[in-house]
């Protein structure tokens, strides 16, 4: 079975070995899930309701859960290269009462223009969020944003886990939610393993993890922050990063090498040094259809994201490239079988599509 997430090895996972490379997240908060670090930012810096964000349009939709209903969602189109333009930002800063900037650092890729946006948030009194979900491992700077967000369970051989980082602030004790987290990864673990399990009890797994925890979040109006489980918070800080970093980072060379002379274009063609990647993203036509097609050979590949229609008139070229890319996976211990095997299949039955469109 190949997935798009890291698998977890149970033993690993168990193991008490490993040194404390992880260190560079000790000024972080460890909670569930990304959404959850979400909850606490609001909480931290005391959004008021009738807020207004500012998103990309090119998100993944669960990201708004983290904000509940009860604030007011704007949005900026991205570039086809997924680049942000400070003009248009400047523009909406000033026709709209924005309180944060919300950015996501895709696949892994940063932004260039960090400096200049995060400038343009100070002189409009707007916090700059970062969305570090996929770009984690990557060489990030910390001198421009006022939170960041992560979700280590993307990047890492974990089952759950997420983080909150906050400028001039220390890690954030959460009280809420430790055993049930702690019943969530289990459960999370056991679905997310090698262990022979058949799709119906993979689901029901899966299920039985989301309501170990929907108790906390009952009758709220937004998302009691949970705290990571234990086994989780310590593995993410005694993985060996480095060793993370480049083994990503030498994958993604073996996809470019695999993908050399075929159909399929990828839709970052450079590597640069300080990126980690999350997966190796290719331009397709048939991206959905093409995910429940591999389902049946037992490849889970993802589509990052799904937009809703009502999104293409207000972000265009953000809903073409939503419709537009499926993510190979990259993680330590894909071979080179398992690359292949998802080379044919993408063969058969993917519509490759120009980089630069039809």
């Amino acid at each position: 079975m190949i997935e798009s997430t890291p698998p977890v090895s149970v033993g690993d996972y168990l193991s008490r070995e490993g040194d404390v490379s992880g260190r560079q997240f000790q000024d972080h908060t460890f909670t569930l899930r990304g959404r959850d670090a979400i909850a606490l930012a609001i909480r931290h810096f005391s959004l008021k309701e009738r807020s207004t964000i500012l998103f990309p349009g090119y998100l993944c939709p669960i990201i708004l859960r983290g904000f509940s209903d009860r604030f007011n969602f704007e949005y900026y189109d991205t570039g086809r290269d997924f680049a942000i333009d400070a003009k248009a930002i400047e523009a909406l800063l000033r026709s709209q009462n924005v309180k944060v900037l919300y950015l996501i650092h895709y696949f892994g890729f940063l932004h260039r223009n960090l400096e200049q946006l995060s400038r343009l948030c100070r002189e409009h009194g707007v916090l700059l969020w970062e969305d570090h979900a996929h770009s984690g491992l990557s060489r990030i700077s910390y001198d421009f944003a006022d939170a960041m967000i992560f979700s280590f369970r993307k990047i890492l051989p974990v089952p759950d886990g997420g983080g909150l980082w906050l400028r001039n602030t220390p890690p954030i004790k959460i009280s809420n939610g430790g055993f049930a987290s702690n019943v969530s990864s289990m459960l999370i673990l056991a679905k997310r393993s090698k262990w022979a399990m058949s799709k119906g009890l993979r689901a029901r797994t899966g299920q039985i993890a989301r309501l170990s925890t929907a108790s906390v979040h009952e009758g709220s109006k937004q998302i009691v922050p949970s705290r990571a489980s234990y086994m989780s918070k310590r593995k993410v800080q005694s993985v060996d990063l480095e060793r993370a970093f480049a083994g990503r980072r030498d994958i993604f060379g073996r996809w470019q090498h695999l993908l050399d002379g075929s159909r399929f274009e990828p839709v970052f063609a450079i590597l640069p040094d300080d990126v980690c990647p999350q997966g190796f993203p290719i331009w397709i036509r048939n991206g959905r259809e093409l995910v429940r097609s591999l389902q049946d050979f037992d490849v889970f590949l993802k589509v990052h994201w799904p937009l809703h229609a009502r999104m293409k008139e207000r972000c265009p070229t953000a809903f073409d490239v939503s419709q537009s890319i499926i993510t190979l996976p990259i993680y330590p211990g894909l071979g080179e079988r398992d690359m292949e095997r998802i080379l044919t299949l993408l063969g058969r039955y993917g519509e490759p599509l120009a980089a630069e469109g039809d």
